[in-house]
């Protein structure tokens, strides 16, 4: 009689041998077997050939990224090939960390991206293996670059690279790739910051560092930074070496088949051709931008990046208003992505296709709901949330604590005001969201020190309605809540404030008490178009406003509860923030810290 556990076995080694198969495919055929092979590699129990597994596992969700389709099935998969790794803390399981970290960045979960990051930078520091050390470090990097925080990004790129360089025969197979790959990451936020001679710099470094194009991958690579060679050598008026570098991008990225490859080498040419002093070769370059835009829809981040390259181009053209039209789609791109993670947070577990957390239970066994519990704790909305708040901030509060000391002062006014502790604490966790729907808002708009138009007033006025539907979509339990005083946080006392314009006590209590904590913890900070004011002055502007932009009564019972904090601000600031001591944001700058001080000392 053939038993339960040699069906499972058998299954098993069907599936793991119908891995092989997928390399005859191409296109949607691949995509459809890609995807039935990977639920019968799931569907057996944990236990089960649980090493064997893991490498199809991982080699599918790898396939899956470097095609940008499927993004949500690369998930999951990432993370079972971590899963079912023999030693959770061994070489094997650090890299496939770094991996599943990449692609839950790839669908903007940077928080959970973040936990992978750590949790393999620790597995690296006790493997003693620099290069390890290192490919966490350069995506913790990446990671504050995709947030804006370009600054944090540039401090952990030079870590990053100092550990790649230590120990050359440290994982030799790794050590070919990762100073390239780091440096190619580090011009990238060069370009970002106009920074064009320093990043050519580096990338003609990393060009050389990076192993030569031999398989799918290391073409992707090379052609990813060939592409972003071309943005920059174009920034510096190079444009023969650019056309250069633009074609072999091209021709990189057909050899690999990656989707984002292709994008992003047809941005880079499209870039190129609208420098040509011929009209006809302008507009074969804006067709060639155009199509890659219609077909960077389906991801993401590779739509962004081209969008960005459309922005430029028609900056270089003189067309403001195609530029700024670019921009403003960069927003929509973000806030639409923001959402759809949310939503697919609440109905899948990382899930491939009608996955209840019953039927994965169910088809995993008994034994194994540890391991749905360990998905589900993967994901968690509320922690989503904070991330998107905190990236929502970066281009004007690069420490991202504003969301967290925001938060910190509404509790404080609301227990000073009489409300309940579990009250006071739904009001903080509101609080932290506040600004939430400035993810989409672009960051010339955000650090504009200038005159901002009519258009660009709206856009940033829809920021609380944007950021009352991205919670409400969350479901978190105080979503209702917070929805209220999001949207409401910057109406006026008079009136005369946004979206609403509602007066008096139309506007939620809660919005009220977030609007005089959001206002004073911008005066005593500062913003690129405001110096920073004194805690005293900050006080005496929220006095001076009572009654037309703030409610008289919670002004005055604020100005009295800020009597019983910290006067310093370094001190205020520290008190105001505590909450955010264990957030993988926080976490990664102390990451930093350890890693800046563990090379002084060597």
């Amino acid at each position: 009689m053939i038993s339960r556990l040699d069906i499972d076995r058998h299954s098993s080694a069907a599936a793991i041998a119908a891995v092989d198969d997928l390399r005859t495919l191409t296109g949607p055929a691949l995509a459809e077997a890609r995807l039935g092979v990977l639920r019968d590699l799931i569907s057996i129990p944990k236990g089960i050939d649980d090493d064997l597994r893991a490498e199809p596992i991982y080699r599918i969700a790898s396939s899956m990224w470097m095609s940008g389709e499927q993004l949500l099935n690369a998930a999951e998969a990432a993370a079972l090939s971590v899963a079912l790794c023999s030693d959770p803390n061994g070489d094997t399981a650090c890299r496939r960390l770094l991996f599943q970290g990449t692609v839950l960045n790839s669908i903007s979960n940077h928080t959970d991206g973040w936990h992978c990051f750590e949790r393999a930078y620790h597995i690296a520091r006790r493997l003693d293996s620099p290069t390890l050390q290192a490919m966490a470090l350069n995506n913790l990097g990446l990671t504050f670059h995709h947030l804006g925080a370009y600054e944090r990004a540039s401090d952990m790129y030079e870590l990053a690279i100092d550990r790649a360089l230590a120990d050359p025969l440290d994982r030799p197979d790794l050590a070919a790739v990762c100073p390239g790959s780091v440096l190619s990451n580090f011009a990238l936020t060069c370009m970002h910051t106009l920074r064009y001679a320093e990043g050519i710099t580096m990338i003609e470094d990393a060009l050389e560092k990076l192993p030569d194009p031999v398989d799918a991958r290391t073409s992707m690579m090379r052609s990813l930074t060939l592409a972003t060679y071309t943005q920059l050598l174009i920034g510096t008026g190079r444009l023969t070496d650019a056309q250069r570098a633009a074609d072999e991008a091209l021709r990189l990225a057909q050899s690999s088949g990656a989707m984002r490859a292709l994008l992003e080498a047809n941005a880079a040419v499209a870039s190129c051709l609208t420098h040509s002093s011929d009209p006809t070769q302008m507009d074969l370059g804006a067709t060639i931008v155009t199509t890659a835009l219609e077909k960077s829809r389906a991801i993401p981040e590779s739509h962004r990046n081209v969008l960005i390259v459309a922005s430029l181009m028609c900056e270089r053209a003189g067309d403001a208003a195609g530029a700024r039209r670019h921009l403003r789609d960069f927003a929509l791109s973000m806030r639409r992505s923001v959402n759809q993670s949310l939503v697919a947070e609440q109905s899948v577990s990382f899930a491939t296709a009608d996955h209840t957390d019953e039927s994965m239970a169910q088809m995993l066994g008994a034994r194994e709901r540890n391991f749905v519990t360990l998905l589900r704790q993967q994901l968690g909305s509320e922690a989503r949330l904070i991330s998107i708040s905190i990236k929502a901030e970066t281009a004007v509060d690069p420490d991202g604590l504003h969301p967290f000391r925001v938060a910190r002062l509404t509790g404080l006014l609301a227990l000073h005001l009489g409300y309940s502790p579990s009250e006071a604490d739904d009001l903080a966790r509101s609080a932290l969201l506040h600004d939430i729907g400035m993810v989409g808002v672009p960051r010339q708009i955000l650090i504009s020190e200038g005159f901002l138009d009519d258009e660009d007033m709206r856009y940033v006025r829809d920021h609380p309605i944007e950021g009352a539907s991205m919670v409400l979509a969350s479901g978190v339990p105080y979503a209702s809540l917070a929805a209220g005083v999001i949207r409401s946080h910057h109406e006026r006392h008079d009136g005369n404030g946004y979206p609403d314009r509602l007066a008096g006590e139309a506007i939620p209590a809660g919005a009220q008490m977030c609007s005089l904590a959001d206002a004073f913890d911008v005066m005593v900070h500062g913003r690129p178009y405001m110096p920073a004011r004194s805690i005293d002055e900050a006080k005496a502007t929220i006095l001076a406003n009572a009654g037309t932009q703030f409610h008289p009564q919670m002004a005055s019972a604020f100005a009295t509860m800020l009597d019983t904090l910290p006067r310093d601000l370094v001190a205020l600031d520290g008190f105001l923030s505590e909450s955010a001591s264990d957030l993988p944001f926080t976490r990664a700058r102390a990451i930093f810290e350890h890693a800046r001080q563990a090379l002084v000392r060597l």
